[in-house]
């Protein structure tokens, strides 16, 4: 027993008025004050540890470990705690977090470095975190995996921004799977930052590495896999084809450079680029005339759209070639016009193939009619542009025959002249052709000697006949203008040029054109052009005819302008020719379509014009219609 005592009293000191229990010092300053090392033996204290530090209500009373220091001023000073915060002390569910304080300037600045939550949730400069592992909302260093200096192995943030880096531009970031010692790796970003997919060194900002199993590139639109596919064809090295997944391929490429799109063949052996399609085109780069021309220095072949002509324009190291619908341009000067574009073959003539007809144009219809095959002919026929039809008419009312003249004036058709008779029976009645009643009535005969081969047109409400042959008389060259209102003929200046026949005669707005023919029985072409003013009744020369001298040729008007074309000199003819009388000039316009020939008929109806029947040998009943 005195021993005991002895020890306890050796050991344990009691400061009996303080109530403080020293252990190890005589002098205790706390209620338990150890000096020395403290050992702690687990005992069963319900199922935990041998050590129990408690909280009392209320709940800012909260269980802490303080740890202290001795300063220069023999102070002991709290300078880290590890305490609990009591978040619920409700019997049954009790709960309390775990924090970590440290202080550079003691007590006063304890600040909570960690936490760990009732939830598990652990927070690292952040007290509050809301998931397993939370990190302050600080900008900076977040994790070093590796390295303590100021470059090493991390993650940061940044504005916007979050960072995973290495601590030199030599060292690499690599994904993959397994674990450190026996890692797979399939993609790799460089410290240069190239990066690889199936590759260790990438050498381009995107390297792929080979993959002969399965596609190298592939983005998936939506969940049908529809996207862009990208792979090296099986079985060859040297063809790479991208694709839309599911449908044909889009791009192949061969190791010459060669390409195919549309198709899952090679591009043709004789082709650099192969286009397959069946529901669309190639489309070229389309621009104005302007941004053509100001291409700089384009290479010889270089082609574009023209969207001011609507042509296929290309630079053959010279100019540009325009290929347009109405010919072909060099530096937009027209060098070849395209027949098949201007003209457009319609309905057959509905009589006979036949020549030396006449034509003209009431309203929207043209009309044909007289003329001859093997017989002389008086049926009268009515086209309609809009239904591309032939309907026979009232026959003309006179006799049957050729070469006579025909106009309209207003809403009435005429035709008058000519020749019935083998020989030479020549004709001066005249008749006037009502559509409204599809009928003809005579009027007065027309004011000069009867004759064939002459040349007629209307100028406002007045027409005009001029010119032709009068059988053992000569060539004529008197002129004579009908008034319907009176049923009169007054003889007017006569044509300027020589007497002829076989010419041509049209009106344009207020003027009246005579041109072309023959003189005498040796063909003395002509190519002398002559304008008529009703106002002064005088005869102006213009510039003549810009084809070769001819006979039997097709003259009408469209608009403010002029046209002839067709006729022969030694030779049938099918050129085509543009008067303007403002430039008083002409201009060659894309060939008759038809055949090259003589003795046709021709109108015009609105902005179109018409040439059909003549002969080119062979009398012909073709009918064809001009577009400007």
């Amino acid at each position: 027993m005195k021993q005991i005592c002895l020890f306890l009293c050796l050991v344990i000191s009691v400061n009996v008025f303080s109530q403080n229990v020293g252990i190890g010092t005589t002098a205790p300053t706390s209620l338990l004050d150890v000096n020395g090392q403290i050992t702690i033996d687990q005992k069963n204290f319900g199922g935990f540890g041998g050590l129990l530090i408690k909280g009392n209500s209320p709940v800012s009373n909260y269980p802490n470990i303080g740890f202290s220091i001795k300063n220069t001023a023999a102070t002991d000073i709290i300078s880290a705690l590890i305490g609990g915060t009591i978040n619920n002390n409700v019997a049954g569910s009790e709960a309390m977090d775990l924090r970590f304080y440290t202080s550079t300037t003691g007590l006063a600045g304890l600040t909570t470095r960690l936490v760990i939550k009732d939830n598990g949730n652990v927070g690292i400069g952040e007290v509050n975190p809301t998931v397993p592992l939370n990190f302050a909302s600080t900008l900076g260093n977040k994790l070093s995996l590796f390295g303590n200096s100021s470059n090493h192995y991390g993650f940061g943030i940044q504005g916007s921004l979050m960072q995973v880096y290495t601590d030199g531009s030599g060292a690499d970031i690599a994904f993959g799977y397994g674990n450190s010692n026996a890692f797979t790796e399939n993609m790799r970003i460089k410290g240069n930052g190239n990066v690889g997919i199936g590759t260790t060194a990438p050498g381009a900002k995107l390297h792929i590495g080979a993959n002969s199993t399965g596609y190298a590139f592939r983005i998936d639109q939506n969940s049908s896999g529809h996207g862009i596919l990208a792979y090296v064809n099986s079985g060859s090295s040297t063809q790479t084809v991208f694709r839309a997944q599911g449908f044909l391929n889009g791009l192949t490429i061969l190791a010459n450079g060669t390409v195919s799109i549309g198709t899952t063949s090679s591009p043709n052996a004789s082709a650099t680029l192969d286009v397959s399609s069946t529901t669309g085109g190639f489309l070229f780069p389309r621009m104005t005339t302007a941004q053509r021309n100001a291409i700089a220095s384009p290479a010889a072949g270089l082609q574009i759209y023209n969207t001011d002509r609507n042509c296929l324009d290309m630079w053959n190291n010279k100019g540009w070639m325009s290929f347009c619908d109405n010919g072909i341009f060099f530096n937009d000067i027209e060098i070849l016009q395209s027949p098949s574009i201007y003209w457009s073959k319609k309905a057959e003539f509905g009589g006979t193939a036949s020549f030396s007809a006449v034509g003209f144009s009431i309203g929207s219809k043209g009309y044909i009619g007289t003329g001859a095959d093997v017989t002389f002919r008086k049926d009268f026929w009515e086209y309609d542009p809009a239904t591309n039809a032939w309907t026979q008419k009232a026959d003309f009312g006179g006799t049957a025959r050729q070469y006579a003249v025909g106009f309209s004036i207003g809403a009435k058709g005429y035709i008058g002249t000519g020749s019935d008779g083998i020989g030479g029976v020549y004709k001066k009645d005249f008749w006037e052709y009502d559509p409204a009643t599809n009928a003809w009535t005579q009027k007065a005969d027309f004011g000069g000697t009867a004759r064939a081969r002459a040349v007629g047109f209307s100028i406002g409400a007045k027409g005009y006949i001029g010119t032709g042959y009068e059988l053992g008389i000569a060539y004529k060259k008197d002129f004579w203008e009908y008034d319907p209102g009176t049923n009169t003929w007054t003889q007017k200046t006569d044509f300027g040029g020589t007497g002829r026949q076989y010419a041509v005669g049209f009106s344009i707005g207020a003027r009246g054109y005579i041109g072309t023919g023959n003189e005498g029985v040796f063909f003395v072409y002509k190519k002398d052009f002559w304008e008529y003013d009703p106002g002064t009744n005088g005869w102006t020369q213009k510039t003549d005819f810009g084809g070769t001298a001819r006979q039997y040729a097709v003259g009408f008007s469209i608009g403010a302008k002029g046209y002839i074309g067709t006729g022969s000199d030694d030779f049938y003819r099918k050129d085509f020719w543009e008067y303007d009388p403002g430039s008083n000039g002409w201009t060659q316009k894309a060939d008759f379509a038809g055949t090259a020939r003589n003795t046709a008929t021709g109108f015009s109806i609105g902005t179109k014009g018409y040439i059909g029947t003549g002969s080119d040998g062979a009398y012909k009943k073709d009918f064809w219609e001009y577009s400007q």
